[in-house]
């Protein structure tokens, strides 16, 4: 089933998406962070090594539950990154609508133009299953409207001049 978003709604939830990936990179300022305690802590133990009686056992321990947890971040940050990029990716889907949408509405325009024209034009809009964000099909649609008003005013010669020329009398406006 379908439901109806308003774009702006769509628009904020990616804004937020955008949002989560900068929090989610601030996973990598974590991970260097622990990366350089992990360095001071095995400099240290080189360093206590050297000492007769230092305490090895204590910072060995502290090392191995560093290691464990920079293995946690990691793949808490790839999941994340995959999360990220899938809401994301998702969001950019919903906003596409197929551009017929755009070409069936043409249809009427040309039926009136061939009305008020006095001239037979045949419409045919061969687009396929082409998907385009929801802004760019709005911002084509002037243009398109223009294109086909032009195409009907200078490009079709009335029924009677275009039998005489041989060719059928009604002309056709194509998108595809």
């Amino acid at each position: 089933f379908t439901v109806r978003v308003p774009s702006e709604r769509l628009n904020r939830l990616l804004s937020l998406a955008g949002e989560l990936r900068i929090t989610h990179r601030s996973g990598h300022v974590i991970a260097d962070r622990m990366a350089e305690l992990r360095r001071h802590l095995e400099a240290f133990k080189q360093e206590a090594s050297s000492i007769p009686g230092g305490k090895i056992a204590g910072v060995e321990s502290l090392l191995d539950q560093l290691r464990r947890i920079d293995s946690d971040l990691r793949r808490w940050r790839s999941h994340g990154e995959l999360l990220v990029d899938s809401l994301e990716e998702n969001i950019r889907q919903a906003r596409l609508l197929p551009l017929s949408m755009l070409t069936d509405t043409l249809r009427r325009t040309v039926r009136d133009l061939s009305q008020s024209l006095g001239k037979p034009i045949a419409y045919q809009a061969q687009v396929g299953s082409i998907m385009l964000d929801k802004a760019v099909i709005e911002s084509l649609k002037d243009p398109l409207t223009h294109l086909v008003r032009n195409a009907a005013d200078h490009g079709i010669e009335p029924a009677s001049a275009r039998s005489a020329a041989g060719k059928p009398d009604e002309g056709t406006i194509r998108i595809g």
